[in-house]
């Protein structure tokens, strides 16, 4: 099944009203088996979203590793719910034990998504000198077939970006949400759906990254990647079907040896060879 961006919805306050709780605007219809993502970017402090939630109240996990914050007073994070219940209403909504201002909720449905854990690998990074763009730590995939999901938070992502250097690695990413108010805490949400085979092989010590046609500091970077569903992949189920049989043949033993289809860590699948040997050979 190939990956697919499904819905997108968001919500900002760039106004400095403090939220305990933000939610996406509107509703959209959300699909049985699909995986949300959502990245969120908070103003006033550091200390993550006590939970995001659907609208039906299920809690999305959080992706710690993808935490990134320039200053004490910020942070942006990403978390995901994997194998979803279908909403015909559906919304996502970031809350807080302590109040925070100039936030957003950047929300996207996707299919295609191994429904058990699709996570793969997450980065996050900062920088606070006046620069062009921002590059993400280096990172891996392990399949050949994977969702990449960056989001971008800081005076950095005020608008003024270039989206036709997102980059993932060497390939051009689509910056799909973006802030609708300019400020100076703004936030992007990219992915590598534009490419439509996603991630083409496996990726190794690679980068995500946006660049801005001026210069800004203080800014952040959020990466993280899930794995497609796949027949064959590591998270799959592989039924596999052998059969060896033994006879003789002219006074001769003859052994049939097999050769079963297994998982690679690609996420592809090898295909089942039955080969037959006299005894005494291997």
């Amino acid at each position: 099944m190939a990956i697919s961006r499904v819905n997108s919805a968001f919500n900002t306050d760039q106004s400095g009203t403090t939220h305990t709780a933000f939610t996406t605007t509107g509703t959209f219809s959300s699909t049985t088996g699909n995986l949300l993502v959502t990245v969120v970017k908070q103003g006033t402090n550091n200390t993550p979203p006590s939970s995001v939630k659907n609208a039906a109240g299920t809690s999305f996990t959080h992706i710690v590793g993808a935490d990134a914050s320039w200053f004490p007073s910020n942070l942006l994070s990403i978390w995901y719910l994997p194998n979803i219940t279908g909403n015909v209403s559906d919304t996502v909504t970031a809350n807080w034990a302590v109040g925070n201002a100039r936030v957003a909720v950047l929300a996207a449905e996707y299919s295609g998504i191994t429904a058990v854990s699709p996570l793969d690998t997450a980065v996050g990074g900062d920088q606070t000198n006046a620069q062009y763009g921002i590059t993400s730590p280096t990172f891996s995939t392990v399949y050949t077939l994977e969702l990449f999901i960056m989001g971008i938070a800081g005076s950095a992502a005020n608008g003024a970006f270039n989206a036709s250097t997102v980059l993932f690695g060497a390939n051009v990413g689509d910056a799909f949400l973006v802030d609708a108010i300019p400020g100076s805490q703004s936030c992007v949400m990219t992915d590598n759906s534009n490419l439509g085979v996603y991630s083409s092989g496996l990726q190794t010590n690679i980068t995500a990254s946006m660049q801005w046609l001026v210069p800004y500091a203080d800014s952040a970077i959020s990466v993280a990647t899930f794995k497609a569903a796949l027949a064959g992949s590591p998270s799959s189920v592989i039924v596999t079907k052998a059969r060896a049989e033994s006879f003789s043949s002219s006074g001769t033993i003859v052994r049939t040896r097999i050769v079963d289809s297994i998982p690679s860590p690609t996420g592809a699948q090898t295909s089942g060879v039955g080969q037959i040997f006299p005894t005494g050979r291997s």
